[in-house]
């Protein structure tokens, strides 16, 4: 049952694709099909480059992040050899943006205006018109509006929250156990990594 893996392997695979391997390892290790999700995200370990480690960083999250039978860990763990780092350099490095500008802004446009994403004071994702009021979600717009815009950016607001949630909640995770082991940064790591991180 190798065969398939190796043809993906050197037949290589689209970028716009990888993603969408994260549901296929969650559905075999699920199903209990762990060497079917091993030989894939060997693949995605071989492709080295960073949107096929972030598959690999994504499983590890959903199958117990820190759990020591966690089937996502060891493929991270190579990974991070081979870019000649520690596991806990390579998730520094892997660190996602979410679609934020560097300033952690993101805008939803509706034609003739647009909301602005901003954050409430627990962290939650609204929504900033341009007159000033704050939204929980993108509003359902005026006639004047672009339909079709505002429909595209109520599914990009959505998608984008649960994403937020997801990835807000690991970094506190992360940064939460490094603290507790007294792990420290070179300064340029720090500035990079975190403070001048849109997500961070």
């Amino acid at each position: 049952y190798k065969w398939p893996f190796v043809a993906l392997a050197e037949l290589g695979i689209q970028e716009e694709q990888v993603l969408d391997l994260q549901w296929t390892i969650n559905d075999f290790i699920k199903s209990k099909k762990k060497d079917q999700a091993s030989h894939l995200m060997k693949v995605l370990v071989d492709m080295n480059e960073k949107p096929a480690f972030l598959v690999i960083q994504g499983v590890a999250q959903r199958f117990r992040y820190r759990g020591r039978d966690n089937p996502a860990i060891p493929f991270l763990e190579l990974a991070a050899k081979r870019k000649e780092m520690s596991l806990d350099e390579l998730e520094d490095h892997l660190i996602p943006d979410c679609g934020l500008d560097t300033n952690g802004k993101r805008i939803f446009d509706y034609g003739p205006r647009a909301f602005t994403l901003v954050f409430d004071e627990h962290l939650e994702p609204r929504v900033q018109a341009p007159e000033g009021p704050i939204f929980r979600s993108p509003p359902k717009g005026f006639s004047t509006d672009d339909k079709s815009k505002i429909a595209r950016a109520q599914a990009e607001f959505e998608t984008l929250s649960k994403e937020l949630s997801r990835n807000l909640a690991v970094q506190r995770e992360r940064l939460e156990l490094a603290l507790s082991t007294g792990r420290t940064w070179p300064a340029g790591t720090w500035v990079s990594a975190y403070l001048q991180h849109p997500l961070m």
